[in-house]
């Protein structure tokens, strides 16, 4: 009998960064998107997910944000909220107090006081393009020595460092400059 897919290759994924590879990363993107990185990682959202968040997703003192809606770009339509990718795309998502810590800073620094405000935008308060996302990320993992990486890679990234976490947390606050 034949191997269903046998003879076909597939693109493997890359390694999943390091955590200094993570810091480096998230060092080397534009302040206001830094937070974006260990986000991204430690909480396994998609770019979507993390760039439909609002200050009222986030609550601090559950150590959480809440994933409702994802803002993806549809051709001749721009960018729009839609629903996650699967209803188990509504979840909470718990993030070490790290994590929020550094987002606490982002809140503060570069997102309005409405609730509605986004946690990404540009300066002028349009919501970041995934385009611009992809450039500024290509730019930040070469710059880290991991040209290989894709954005989506930081999802595979957290399951590997959730299990690290609790040794090399207090590294990346301190690498950061928390």
């Amino acid at each position: 009998g034949r191997v269903t897919g046998a003879g076909r290759s597939r693109p493997s994924a890359p390694p999943p960064a390091s955590l200094d590879e993570l810091v480096e990363i998230a060092v080397a993107m534009p302040d206001r998107y830094r937070v974006l990185i260990p986000l991204t990682a430690f909480g396994a959202l998609r770019a979507g997910e993390a760039l439909g968040l609002a200050r009222r997703h986030v609550d601090r003192d559950r150590r959480s944000v809440t994933i409702e809606r994802s803002i993806n770009y549809l051709p001749g339509q721009g960018q729009m909220f839609g629903p996650p990718k699967s209803e188990a795309g509504r979840r909470t998502v718990h993030l070490p107090w790290e994590v929020v810590e550094l987002l606490r800073h982002h809140l503060t620094e570069y997102v309005g006081p409405a609730s509605d405000s986004l946690l990404f935008t540009t300066s002028n308060g349009a919501p970041l393009h995934s385009s611009n996302r992809t450039v500024m990320f290509r730019r930040a993992a070469a710059a880290a020595g991991r040209p290989d990486l894709r954005f989506h890679d930081l999802r595979h990234t957290g399951a590997t460092l959730a299990a690290q976490q609790s040794a090399t947390l207090p590294e990346l606050m301190k690498r950061l400059g928390h």
